[in-house]
């Protein structure tokens, strides 16, 4: 056994001598990016202007029932969850450290380093990373002592292929996108309204800004994505933004900061109204409607170009187009993302893995996974995990005219 264990070491240290995978000695302070004006630009704002292209890892760290195998509850005519309640569900049969254990395993099927490679190989150089507060916090709005494992595992493997990764708060404490299920919470928006979830939003941006301040892999924060202000609230998107930037500013002063212009750069502001520097303002284009008509697309396509740039050269910043989709119109993914590479604004699609299986929709690198999805009510532990391990990317149908289009764009 021993000399097994001592041949096993020695073929891994060979492979990492071999492979093409960078150590994190190698990232440095030329690779930090700062805003330069409308760009951005390595060695802390002072280099070269980096051209970035990522995609996101959505269903990973906050799963949506729609488009990942979150599961379903019987009791509910069987209708696909919302992360909060999957939890939940869980929490009562299991408990929460059993819950969190079988949430990394499913973590660690559902993205694997094999994916990291396919998008690196794809040319991409930035994953945006959407995660579920009760990823790194408990229900009494305590930090988990092992909450950043899957961040600290994709900060450290992104790096090893000298790829850039966004941290997306993508669903806060008691919701904060007006109760949609992408936010985590279906029907919970009390972000706005609750000063305790305020409090434990504050904490997790403290922690994070603490914990990765001194990363040049890490592109940015992205502080909340997709707000929505509650009605019931005196507090407006920027008021929420400009508290969270305060926090982060404190601790880190020199990561980017990236908020959401949702639903129009209308909720935002100019950011020296604010005093805000370092900031990206990001724009999720989707053209939801007559998605199978191509002068429509193209027309919304051209029209969202033409916004963006209004307001990047409007208030003299580096916008984002951080999700979006173009549907089966594969000319116009191309003309976007070349357009917005020529235009210096970075993009990332939504996202790398759906399990929709669709003749409209164009979700991902891999989808339509129709392998049975758990019964969390009634499924035993066993079973849940079995039926989660069918949802590794090799189970799914590999989307060859997306990774196409998106390779040429990214190479």
């Amino acid at each position: 056994m021993k000399k097994s264990f001592v041949f096993v070491i020695y073929l891994m240290l060979i492979t990492a001598c071999t492979g093409e995978k960078t150590t994190t000695d190698d990232w440095s302070v030329n690779d930090f990016l700062k805003v330069d004006g409308k760009v951005i630009r390595n060695n802390a704002g002072k280099g070269n202007i980096v051209a970035l292209k990522g995609i996101n890892l959505g269903g990973w760290l906050l799963r949506e029932g729609w488009m990942d195998p979150i599961g379903f509850d019987y009791t509910s005519t069987n209708e696909t969850l919302d992360d909060y309640t999957s939890r939940q569900i869980l929490i009562e049969r299991f408990g929460e450290q059993a819950t969190d254990e079988m949430l990394d395993i499913y973590q660690q099927i559902y993205i694997q380093e094999s994916d990291l490679d396919l998008i690196q190989s794809m040319g991409l150089n930035f994953v945006r990373v959407p995660f579920f507060w009760e990823e790194v916090m408990d229900r009494n709005g305590q930090m988990k002592p092992h909450g950043f494992n899957q961040l600290d595992w994709v900060l450290e493997k992104a790096k090893e292929r000298k790829m850039y990764v966004i941290f997306d708060l993508h669903g806060a404490p008691g919701g904060h996108s007006d109760g949609y299920q992408t936010g985590g919470h279906l029907g919970s928006n009390e972000l706005w309204t609750n000063p305790v979830y305020q409090e434990w939003t504050v904490r997790i941006w403290q922690t994070i800004a603490g914990r990765y301040k001194e990363e040049p892999a890490v592109l940015g924060y992205d502080l909340l994505n997709e707000p929505v202000a509650s009605k019931e609230s005196g507090m407006t998107i920027v008021d929420m933004y400009d508290r969270l930037y305060q926090v982060v500013r404190a601790i880190d002063p020199d990561h980017i900061i990236l908020m959401g212009a949702f639903y129009s750069f209308d909720f935002l502001c100019d950011p020296a109204e604010k005093g805000w520097t370092n900031v990206v303002y990001q724009t999720h284009p989707y053209g939801a409607d007559m998605r199978d008509n191509h002068e429509v697309q193209k027309g919304f396509m051209e029209g969202q170009l033409a916004y963006m740039k209004k307001y990047r050269d409007t208030w003299n910043l580096p916008v984002y187009a951080g999700e979006y989709n173009l549907w089966l119109h594969f000319d116009l993914w191309e003309t976007w993302m070349n357009e917005l590479t020529k235009e210096n604004m970075m993009w990332s699609s939504w996202t790398y893995k759906n399990i929709e299986c669709s003749d409209v929709n164009n979700w991902g690198i891999y989808v339509c996974n129709e392998s049975p999805r758990p019964d969390v009510r009634r499924d035993s532990k066993e079973e849940i995990l079995a039926k989660w391990e069918k949802f590794a990317s090799s189970y799914y149908v590999k989307n060859e005219n997306l990774h196409r289009v998106i390779q040429q764009c990214a190479k």
